[in-house]
């Protein structure tokens, strides 16, 4: 029969572990983790003044529905594959769009929109798309059919593993076939 770990321990675990890291990827971790966890947030602090919110929003224009523009997300993440587009578009819509524009999940509709404006070549089955990409564990199932939201693996493949300073020139990824490989062998 094991016993429960100390509550102070798994704490001081949890800190130790997350040391090495800026406070804003901290606090990624943290609501990744809570997400994942099914538990949520609760706000640290005291509730911000209404003074303190109006300079918060001056200071930052995307806090008053100024967000990025989807071309300009989509170059700097520069997607190598449909399952990597699928996940930055899901991200970009929940998180990064003006606030007009915020979705919490994304269609096939939403795929072709984001090619056409991202200046990206559209995409032959971005329902097939969208499929892949929650197969491979980057986006979940969502409420409505045919709708699929960005989870914590897919939020962490965006935030963390895609920036790039190389711009996007497709969302397919290109992949050599093996008689392209015998081909090129023989020659």
């Amino acid at each position: 029969m094991s016993t429960k770990p100390d509550d102070f321990d798994v704490a001081k675990t949890i800190v130790e572990a997350l040391e090495p890291f800026e406070k804003q990827e901290k606090e990624k971790i943290i609501r990744w983790v809570c997400e994942r966890l099914e538990i949520a947030q609760q706000p640290v602090g005291q509730i911000p003044s209404q003074q303190e919110i109006r300079f918060q929003q001056t200071q930052n224009p995307t806090s008053h529905g100024q967000g990025k523009d989807i071309k300009v997300f989509l170059s700097e993440k520069a997607p190598k594959s449909d399952n990597q587009f699928a996940a930055a578009v899901a991200y970009y819509y929940m998180f990064e769009a003006p606030s007009n524009e915020k979705k919490t999940s994304i269609k096939a509709d939403d795929l072709q929109n984001a090619c056409r404006l991202g200046g990206v070549s559209r995409l032959k089955r971005p329902d097939q798309t969208l499929i892949n990409a929650h197969n491979v564990g980057v986006l979940d199932k969502a409420v409505e059919k045919g709708s699929y939201s960005i989870n914590a693996v897919g939020e962490n493949l965006v935030a963390m593993t895609m920036p790039s300073s190389t711009g996007v020139v497709s969302a397919k990824s290109k992949k050599r076939t093996s008689k392209s490989k015998a081909k090129k062998k023989q020659a």
